[in-house]
């Protein structure tokens, strides 16, 4: 009976000590907690990051959506200084200016960003926008465009010229003028069948709406006043920036007639951006030439006019047609080079404007750096020398 309790007494003993163990631990900090295993699921590897809801994507570009860290400026370069957003467009990147395209930098992309696109777009009034630059592809490595960087990077898209380059902002009216460059970070190619040359805004904008992580926006102004017009460096699209050359020799036994076009009379809607077709090509008039030189091997047409400040603005370049042509077909494709399809404006200032279609009649082709980007400087001047003889057909366009 005694050996019982005092194995009790001792068995006592040992628990009381192990309780102040326990207790002597917790006052030390130190705690034993128990938790619940919580299982993540591993990611696939073919797994992409998911958009914003369908709702907030880029619908129409008039509102592009924004979240994230994702922020877009131009940057300084030599003598323009950086532009932040609302800034003032630097007259280097305009018509007025050198016509450059606009250097641009961005950071805070979000994760599985896989390239970028850049639209640069202006809504000249309700219900209404245009595109002056698109540029898509561009890799997720690169943050940043050079000044002029022209084909450099990714792949050119279309702008309200018809052509695959920067459009430099170049408005008729007078006026303040807020342009956007708006770039998209996008987790996929984006999902068109269009190719380059198809690729207008509304062409990138469908393509890229499934496919946008974030979006970001710098808006620039620009203003042009009457009489303090800079003139431009020569540009294909934006005119030569000098007032018109003198005429070129003329023998007069050449004549230019167009079924389309009465000498000196209006231009039909059809042949201007008010009747474009697509919303922005413009379809080139009918035009035939007779009594050029026997020994004419090639042809060259210039469409000229004059703008407000009285300088050259040049809407048509043709040339290395054939020698043996007489004509062009309304609309033309696949004859000759094209320096510059043929535009003609569709707004600005009411008034007329006087507009010429100049044929010239040449002894031989003509060789041009960088033929699809010929202005009349460079085609002029290939061509002084071989100059047989010229016809011109005026005409005039009015705006209401």
């Amino acid at each position: 009976m005694k050996r019982r309790l005092k194995s009790r007494w001792v068995m006592a003993g040992l628990l009381a000590i192990l309780g102040l163990l326990v207790i002597t631990s917790g006052c030390t900090g130190t705690t034993i907690t128990k938790t619940a295993a919580v299982t993540t699921p591993l990611p696939t590897a073919d797994a992409k990051p998911q958009p914003p809801a369908a709702s907030a994507g880029p619908v129409s570009g008039e509102t592009p959506f924004k979240y994230g860290g994702l922020q877009i400026r131009i940057p300084a370069d030599g003598k323009n200084p950086a532009v932040e957003d609302n800034g003032t467009l630097p007259l280097d990147y305009t018509c007025d200016g050198t016509s450059a395209s606009p250097p641009l930098e961005w950071s805070g992309e979000p994760a599985g960003t896989t390239e970028f696109c850049l639209i640069m777009w202006h809504v000249p009034g309700p219900n209404s926008s245009k595109f002056y630059w698109i540029i898509y592809n561009i890799p997720k490595e690169v943050h940043s465009l050079p000044k002029n960087v022209g084909k450099a990077v990714g792949v050119l898209g279309l702008n309200e010229h018809n052509t695959r380059e920067y459009e430099p902002p170049c408005s008729s009216g007078s006026g303040d003028k807020v342009y956007r460059l708006t770039l998209y970070a996008l987790y996929d190619k984006p999902n068109m069948k269009e190719t380059p040359d198809q690729v207008t805004r509304d062409v990138m904008l469908r393509s890229i709406k499934d496919v946008t992580l974030a979006s970001a926006t710098v808006n620039v102004h620009n203003e042009r006043h009457s009489g303090e017009i800079v003139p431009p460096t020569p540009t294909a699209q934006a005119g030569t920036g000098k007032p018109p050359p003198p005429a070129p020799f003329s023998s007069g036994k050449m004549t230019a007639t167009s079924s389309a076009l009465k000498e000196s009379d209006r231009m039909p809607d059809k042949y201007t951006r008010t009747g474009a077709k697509a919303g922005y090509t413009t379809v080139s008039p009918q035009l035939a030439w007779t009594g050029p030189p026997a020994d004419t091997q090639s042809f060259a047409v210039i469409g000229s006019g004059i703008q407000s400040g009285g300088n050259e603005e040049i809407h048509w370049i043709l040339y290395n047609i054939p020698g043996t042509a007489a004509g062009l077909p309304e609309d033309v494709n696949g004859i000759g080079t094209v320096g510059q399809p043929f535009i003609t404006p569709s707004e600005g200032a009411a008034g007329t404007y006087k507009k010429t279609l100049t044929v010239y009649a040449l002894s031989g082709p003509i060789t041009v750096a960088e033929p699809d980007k010929a202005d009349a400087a460079k085609v002029r001047a290939a061509m002084e020398d071989k100059i047989l003889d010229t016809a011109t057909l005026d005409y005039e366009f009015t705006v209401a």
